[in-house]
């Protein structure tokens, strides 16, 4: 993989903000959390080579890379209009393909959006490969301590080492 690994300790937005805080004229109400220096250092790190789709992928937890494709969105500061986290989580083969199709790289720029997408492993589901296979790009997700270290490698090998901007260590 071309680039540097990132290490966050959460990909919930709510782990990885601040605690809330409560000022005198707010009363009791919190403050909207907001992503922590991680995330965003991600969102830029993720930003550096062009993409108009990102396929989040992580092996062992797909509701992660889920979690993590919804966070991203967040953080990006781009307008709702601009940026689209779909889930393609447990797809039928028709499914898959209908995705495929609506994610072309080409079709997506066209309309001046971005698309982040959550897959299954390849290793679990296979028409994720399908879906991978449309994306420009792709990210790792790797749970520390959770994840085989040959199923990523075989994950990476089955979506194509070329279209990985690389891997995120999660860490409990």
């Amino acid at each position: 993989m071309a680039s540097e690994s990132q290490n966050i300790s959460s990909i919930d937005p709510e782990a990885s903000s601040s605690p809330a805080e409560h000022s005198a004229d707010q009363g009791a109400r919190p403050r909207q959390p907001h992503p922590g220096r991680e995330l965003s250092s991600l969102w830029y790190a993720l930003m550096i080579r062009p993409w108009t789709t990102l396929g989040v992928v992580c092996p062992d937890d797909p509701q992660r890379a889920w979690r993590l494709v919804q966070t991203l969105v967040q953080t990006s500061g781009l307008p709702p209009e601009s940026i689209r986290a779909v889930s393609v989580l447990d797809a039928s083969a028709e499914r898959a393909a209908a995705i495929s199709h609506a994610v072309n790289p080409k079709k997506v720029k066209a309309s001046g959006q971005r698309v982040v997408l959550a897959t299954d492993s390849p290793l679990v589901n296979p028409v994720a490969i399908r879906v991978l296979g449309s994306c420009d790009a792709v990210l790792l997700l790797v749970d520390q301590g959770r994840s085989v270290i040959p199923d990523a490698r075989r994950t990476l090998d089955l979506i194509g080492p070329e279209r990985v901007l690389g891997a995120v260590f999660v860490q409990e």
